[in-house]
C-alpha cells in the first residue's frame, strides 16, 4: 500500500479509535456513577490519546500488510473493537469502584464542633453554607445539614455535614465555610480525614470518638449506607416540610408577601411539583388582590426573591394581564441564576448550576402558559433568543451556561408562538 492509502488508512482508523474511546469513557464514567461535567472531561482525555493511537496503528498496518485498503481497515477495526472489549471487561472485573458496603453506595457523615464562641445566630445568610471533600471521584460537593445544628453536651455547637463516597482514596480534605458577610465566608476551616481501610464493617458504621482538630474544633465521622441515610434524611426532610406548611396555612391574608412565598425560597424543602396542601386556590386569591406586590417582587434585582415569586406563580391557575410583561422580564434571570450558582459554589459546580437554572425555567414557563392574554409575543420570542443566547452551544463536551434540554425546550416554546 503507497504512503497515501497507509495515512488514508490510518485516519480512518484514527476516527474509529476515538468513537471507540469515547464509548469506553462513558462506559466506565457510568459505572463510577459521575456527573455529566466529568464525563465530558473523561471523554476529551481518552479521545485524544485514541486518536492517535489510532492513526499510528492505520500508518503501521497499511505499510505492513499485503492487502488493500478495505483489508487493513478491517484488520484495524477488529483490533480497536477488541482492545475496547478488553478493556471494558478488564475494568468492571478489577477497575477501582466507588466506596461500597455489600454492593451499595455509602456516605460519609461527619460532624464538626464548633468553636464555644460560635453560634448559629452570627452566621449571616446561612443558605451559602458550603463543604466540599477531596478527591472524591467527582466534583458533586457535599451539603451541610443546617436544620441538624445543634448544641452538644459541653455547650459547643455542632454542625454536621454528608458526601456522597465516590473514589477509593482514603485521606480527604474536608473544607466547610459557613455563612458569608459582606462577600467573606464568616467561619471556614479545612482539615484531614483518614478513612477506615475497605472493606467497612460494622464498626465503620459507628460513629468515631471525638478527634480534636484544633483547639477550637473538634470533628467525629461515620460510614453509612446510603439507602438508610436517604430514608433518614426522608423522614426529616417531611416533618420539617409539614411544620412549615402547617405555620403557611394559618398566616393571615395581609402578612407581607415574603411569608407567603417562604415555601418557594431558596434553601427550603419545596421539590419538583411540591406546594403546600391548597397553595393553588389561595395564591390565586392573593395574586388578583395583590397584584401590584407580585409586579414588584418579579422586578426586584433579589434573584432569591424572584425565584419563589415564580415558583409560587407556577401553581396558579390564571395570571392577570397587568402581571404578564413583569412575569416575562422576570425570565432573564434564568440565565444569571446559572452564573450566580457557580460564583457562590465550590469549584464553579456546572452540575448545581444547571439544575438551579432549569428549574428556574421549567417553573417560569409552567407561569407563563397561566398568564392572561394579550401576550407580547415579539418580546417574549426576543427574551427567548438571549435565554439560548446564554445557553451556549446545543452539543458540547465542555460546561455551557444552560443544559442542551433547555435550548431543545426553548426552541419548542419558540415554535409555538
Amino acid at each position: 500500500m503507497s504512503w497515501l492509502g497507509s495515512v488514508g488508512l490510518g485516519f480512518a482508523a484514527a476516527f474509529l479509535s476515538a468513537i471507540a474511546a469515547g464509548w469506553f469513557a462513558a462506559f466506565r464514567s457510568s459505572r463510577l456513577g459521575e456527573s455529566r461535567e466529568d464525563i465530558g472531561c473523561r471523554t476529551s482525555l481518552y479521545v485524544i490519546p485514541a486518536f492517535a493511537a489510532g492513526l499510528l496503528l492505520g500508518i503501521l498496518i497499511g505499510r505492513l500488510s499485503h492487502g488493500g485498503l478495505f483489508v487493513g481497515f478491517t484488520i484495524a477495526s477488529c483490533i480497536i473493537v477488541a482492545a475496547t472489549a478488553v478493556a471494558a471487561v478488564l475494568d468492571r472485573a478489577f477497575g477501582w469502584a466507588p466506596n461500597k458496603i455489600d454492593r451499595e453506595n455509602v456516605v460519609l457523615e461527619v460532624e464538626v464542633k464548633m468553636p464555644l464562641s460560635w453560634t448559629p445566630e452570627i452566621v449571616h445568610d446561612p443558605k451559602t453554607s458550603t463543604c466540599t471533600v477531596s478527591p472524591n471521584g467527582d466534583r458533586r460537593s457535599g451539603e451541610i445539614d443546617r436544620y441538624r445544628q445543634e448544641r452538644g453536651e459541653d455547650g459547643r455547637w455542632v454542625v454536621p455535614c454528608w458526601f456522597e463516597l465516590r473514589s477509593i482514596y482514603r485521606s480527604r480534605n474536608l473544607t466547610m465555610a459557613i455563612g458569608q458577610d459582606a462577600g467573606e465566608f464568616r467561619s471556614t476551616l479545612s482539615f484531614w480525614i483518614t478513612l477506615p481501610p475497605e472493606p467497612y464493617t460494622e464498626k465503620d458504621q459507628c460513629w468515631t470518638p471525638w478527634i480534636e482538630e484544633s483547639e477550637h474544633y473538634d470533628f467525629r465521622f461515620r460510614i453509612t449506607l446510603e439507602s438508610k441515610f436517604r430514608a433518614r434524611h426522608e423522614v426529616s426532610r417531611a416533618a420539617r416540610r409539614a411544620e412549615e406548611w402547617r405555620r403557611w396555612a394559618l398566616l393571615d391574608r395581609q402578612a407581607p408577601l415574603d411569608c407567603w412565598l417562604s415555601p418557594f425560597q431558596p434553601g427550603t424543602d419545596v421539590r419538583e411539583g411540591d406546594a403546600p396542601p391548597g397553595a393553588s386556590d389561595a395564591l390565586q386569591i392573593l395574586v388578583h388582590e395583590r397584584t401590584s406586590e407580585f409586579a414588584l417582587i418579579l422586578g426586584s434585582p433579589d434573584r432569591e426573591l424572584v425565584r419563589g415569586a415564580v415558583f409560587a406563580l407556577s401553581v396558579v391557575t390564571t395570571i392577570p394581564a397587568s402581571l404578564t410583561p413583569a412575569l416575562i422580564e422576570a425570565g432573564t434571570q434564568v440565565a444569571s441564576f446559572a452564573a450566580s450558582a457557580r460564583e457562590s459554589a465550590p469549584g464553579g459546580r456546572q452540575d448545581k448550576a444547571e439544575q438551579i437554572a432549569w428549574e428556574f425555567f421549567e417553573r417560569w414557563t409552567q407561569a407563563i402558559q397561566a398568564a392572561s392574554p394579550p401576550r407580547d409575543n415579539a418580546r417574549y420570542r426576543a427574551l427567548m433568543d438571549e435565554i439560548q443566547k446564554a445557553s451556549g452551544p446545543r452539543h458540547s463536551f465542555l460546561p455551557t451556561d444552560l443544559p442542551s434540554r433547555l435550548v431543545r425546550r426553548i426552541e419548542k416554546i419558540k415554535a409555538r408562538l
